[in-house]
């Protein structure tokens, strides 16, 4: 699975969560690991630490961004925010988010999620 392919230390830090640590000493957050664990999702080294920048710019998985403003808070995020309007209306997009005015913003893990699922293919 996960550890094996990309031969990375599992440690186990005394509660329900696995905190999985790169070669290089970078950490997933618990959520992260989680949705890359339970989906199944076989993500190369590369692919991971996109992941992991993007995570790391974007800040609390719980918390929403707003979509015109991504390619300005995370700079390694690899689509166009108008990228992203044109998937929400194929229905591609990230499942969980919220309108405010004419604005649509994002649920942090689901703009994660939507990048495994990309990147896993």
């Amino acid at each position: 699975m996960l550890e094996k392919k990309l031969q990375n230390d599992v440690v186990n830090t005394g509660k329900d969560d696995i905190v999985y640590v790169n070669k290089d000493g970078s950490r997933l957050s618990p959520e992260i690991a989680k949705l890359i664990r339970d989906s199944g999702y076989q993500l190369s080294d590369v692919a991971l630490m996109l992941i992991e920048a993007v995570a790391a710019e974007l800040g609390n998985p719980d918390s929403f961004t707003a979509r015109h403003k991504i390619n300005e808070i995370s700079k390694s995020f690899p689509y166009h925010h108008r990228t992203l309007a044109n998937r929400d209306s194929l229905g591609t997009g990230p499942k969980e988010h919220i309108n405010i005015g004419k604005y649509k913003f994002y649920r942090n893990l689901s703009i994660l999620e939507m990048l495994c699922k990309d990147l896993c293919k």
